[in-house]
C-alpha cells in the first residue's frame, strides 16, 4: 500500500551523512537561482529556463508548493548539514497511487558537481520512498544528450528501458529522451 501521506504531510525531513533534505521555501529563491539561472545546469532542463530573475525561481517554488498541496509532487531541498542554503532539489511528480510508481527529478548547483552528493542524496530518497512510503516503482526521463543522469541513474541501480526518439522540443531542436526504472525489488539500499 502506498503511503503518500508519509511524503507530503508534512514534507519529511531526511539525512545523509553530510545532508539535509527539507521542504523547499519560497525564501530558497536566491539560492536555487544559482541553479536555475545558471545556463550550463539547465542544458536539458527544458523550456523557461535558465531564469533571468529571482522572481521567476519564487514563482517555481511557489508552483511546487502548491503541487506539494494537492499531493501531486514533492520537492526537497537538498542543504548541506552545517548549512542551510538550498544546493539542489530533488523530487516525485506524477503519483499513481494504484500502481505505487512515480516519476524522479532533481537539479543541483554546478559548485557541487561531481562530489557524489547526488547519489548520496539519491541513494536517500530511493530508500525512504520504497521502504516508507511504498512505492514499487520509480521512473526517470532524461535527455538523450544528458549522459551525466544516464550515468547517475546506472550506478544507482536503475534500469535503462527503451528512448523515445525526437520526443521533446525546446531550444530549437528535436531531443530524444531515454527512460529508466528502479523497482523496489531491483533496490538494494
Amino acid at each position: 500500500m502506498v503511503h503518500l501521506d508519509r511524503l507530503l504531510n508534512p514534507v519529511p525531513t531526511l539525512s545523509t551523512e553530510r545532508l539535509r533534505l527539507r521542504d523547499i521555501q519560497l525564501t530558497d529563491a536566491e539560492a536555487l537561482f544559482a541553479v536555475f539561472g545558471d545556463a550550463e545546469a539547465m542544458t536539458y532542463y527544458g523550456e523557461d529556463v535558465p531564469h533571468t530573475s529571482h522572481q521567476q525561481t519564487h514563482a517555481m517554488i511557489q508552483s511546487i508548493k502548491d503541487y506539494q498541496v494537492k499531493q501531486q509532487a514533492i520537492r526537497w531541498a537538498i542543504t548541506l548539514h552545517d548549512n542551510d542554503i538550498a544546493i539542489g532539489t530533488i523530487g516525485f511528480y506524477k503519483f499513481d497511487q494504484a500502481a505505487a510508481v512515480c516519476e524522479l527529478g532533481y537539479d543541483l548547483n554546478r559548485n557541487y558537481w561531481r562530489q557524489g552528493i547526488m547519489s548520496e542524496v539519491l541513494g536517500r530518497v530511493l530508500q525512504f520512498a520504497f521502504d516508507d512510503v511504498g512505492l514499487n516503482r520509480i521512473e526517470a526521463g532524461t535527455d538523450g544528450d544528458n549522459q551525466r543522469s544516464q550515468g547517475l541513474l546506472r550506478k544507482m541501480g536503475f534500469v535503462y528501458e527503451g528512448t523515445f526518439r525526437q520526443k521533446l522540443f525546446y531550444k530549437e531542436r528535436y531531443w530524444d529522451e531515454h527512460w529508466f526504472a528502479m523497482l523496489k525489488s531491483d533496490f538494494d539500499g
